[in-house]
């Protein structure tokens, strides 16, 4: 015989069924710490209150949140790659556990794709197109198709240089006569073309050289941000063109939640219609945009756009990856949108994004 009979048992049986029930229990134990950790973190990223600090271990902590929030549906897809590993081994328990963590990361995701029904338009609206220019003519160019094929009545652009200025101004020009710029050699230059009167045009703050911004440590308030008065319908609507600093250290971070305090004071004071556009570097599920939902604004993107509607990144390799949408248009209360799209690919690190926007019925 190939195995030895004791007692009438094959004597390899017992063996062979003992190493199965600790390698599964050694399975079960790698779901078990993968999901409790898993959910301890997105705990702490959610509850933790994301808030401007001069303590440094708080601004870290307050850092990880902020990346915990905006990587959430990132999060999920590792919970759905545990969530197989659970289901391939017949891990049951664990892996119901791990149903209702599915659900919070990637729900949202899933709703966003239902149909919307955002309340129309009444009169005939703005199209904003928001454009980040990555700091070069390289994607002026690609920029430019896009405009001239959508036509848009405002464009917003973000990173805007001496360079694009020069690719961008003269054949924007006869469709666009109204134009309003805050260029710099840096990341932080600005300009807003549109068919419309500019009126009260301000850049905040005033006009710099345009090598300004080299060697700056600080950004936020400091740099170029532009609103203007356009008359939609026949109302005075004010347009912010909005470039948040990026949460790229400890200290940026703080610099961009300074940046949403002064944006909130002026939202607070303005009692016109109010349209937000532009690279907040931030996506909508980080506390920063809880005032401007207290103040009853709604994201562009929310009302009429649909799936995850990610802008960002669009460059090398990570191009490839699920994203995630830190360029918005919001809209005060009293305004609407009917349409929300991103758009393409222009060599930038981010894609354009476009909405029609307009007063609702109720005025």
């Amino acid at each position: 015989m190939d195995q030895a009979v004791s007692g009438g048992v094959i004597s390899g049986a017992p063996v062979n069924e003992g190493v199965q029930r600790r390698r599964r229990r050694v399975r079960s134990a790698i779901a078990w710490v993968l999901l409790i950790g898993a959910a301890l973190v997105l705990a702490f990223g959610w509850l933790m209150p994301i808030v401007r600090t001069d303590s440094r271990p708080m601004q870290l902590l307050v850092w990880i949140a902020f990346m915990v929030r905006t990587f959430t549906f990132h999060a999920g897809l590792a919970v759905a790659v545990v969530a197989l590993y659970m289901l391939a081994f017949r891990l049951w328990k664990p892996l119901i556990a791990a149903v209702p963590l599915l659900a919070i990361t990637l729900g949202p995701a899933a709703l966003s794709y239902w149909p919307k029904d955002p309340p129309p338009i009444t009169g005939p609206g703005l199209t904003l197109i928001s454009c980040n220019l990555l700091v070069g003519s390289g994607s002026a160019r690609a920029a430019l198709e896009y405009i001239e094929r959508e036509n848009p009545d405002v464009v917003c652009f973000q990173e805007y240089n001496p360079a694009a200025h020069e690719v961008l101004s003269v054949p924007l020009k006869e469709s666009y006569p109204h134009v309003v710029t805050g260029t710099r050699e840096d990341a932080f230059g600005q300009a807003v073309y549109s068919k419309f009167e500019l009126r009260e045009a301000k850049l905040y703050p005033p006009p710099l050289s345009p090598d300004a911004g080299k060697g700056r440590r600080s950004t936020g308030v400091t740099e170029p941000q532009i609103r203007c008065v356009v008359t939609v319908d026949g109302r005075e609507v004010v347009i912010q063109n909005v470039h948040d600093t990026p949460p790229a250290s400890l200290r940026l971070l703080q610099e961009q939640l300074r940046y949403f305090e002064w944006l909130d004071d002026f939202i607070g004071a303005e009692r016109r219609p109010v349209i937000l556009v532009g690279d907040f570097n931030s996506t909508a599920s980080t506390t920063q945009f809880g005032p401007l939902r207290r103040a009853g604004y709604r994201s562009t993107h929310e009302l009429a756009g649909s799936g995850r509607g990610s802008t960002w990144v669009d460059t090398t390799w990570l191009r490839h990856l699920p994203g995630v949408r830190i360029d918005h248009i919001w809209v005060s209360p009293g305004l609407t949108c009917e349409r929300a799209e991103v758009g393409p690919s222009i060599g930038s690190d981010h894609r354009p994004i476009i909405a029609k926007v307009g007063f609702t019925a109720a005025r």
